[in-house]
């Protein structure tokens, strides 16, 4: 990895995650002594799985630049690949309000790829990416000479 926007969560914010689950099926256990052996046998491997999954995403950077494409990490599961060479313009919204979320207020990354309409790439993780504008600081200096957009008084208002 050439440049790499190392992350800010810390390892034990990543291990509570694997736990959370560990609440429910005690309760369910207590509550259901008879199937504590049933649920048991299905509950281990899938712990052991999201264990595994857990760390695996955890260990990984919030964005890496390599061989002239940008990886962005967004949750577990999801990383985004933006080729250099496809970019034609690319700008940074902050201040957009989530529809998923109502009132939570989450950055977008706008870019204009070649033979693409513009396409839109939620910034959900305020942490990793949104604090102190750390992503796209780290597209500006190492990947794309991108432009961000503040929110208008009208839009602030609203």
């Amino acid at each position: 990895m050439k440049h790499v926007l190392t992350r800010r969560k810390n390892y034990l914010q990543i291990v509570s995650g694997m736990f959370s689950p560990a609440v429910f099926v005690a309760f369910v256990c207590w509550q259901l002594p008879s199937l504590t052996s049933d649920i048991l046998m299905y509950v281990v491997p899938v712990f052991l799985l999201s264990t595994f999954v857990s760390l695996k995403s955890g260990l990984k950077p919030a964005a890496w630049i390599t061989n002239d494409e940008l990886y962005i990490r967004d949750g577990i599961f999801r990383i985004e690949s933006i080729p250099l060479e496809k970019v034609e313009a690319m700008s940074y919204k902050v201040g957009v309000k989530d529809d998923r979320e109502r009132g939570v207020d989450i950055h977008l990354l706008m870019v204009k790829m070649k033979g693409f309409s513009e396409w839109h790439i939620p910034i959900r993780d305020r942490i990793d990416h949104g604090k102190e504008l750390r992503l796209f600081k780290f597209i500006r200096d190492n990947f794309f000479p991108l432009s961000l957009i503040t929110p208008t008084a009208d839009e602030l208002s609203d």
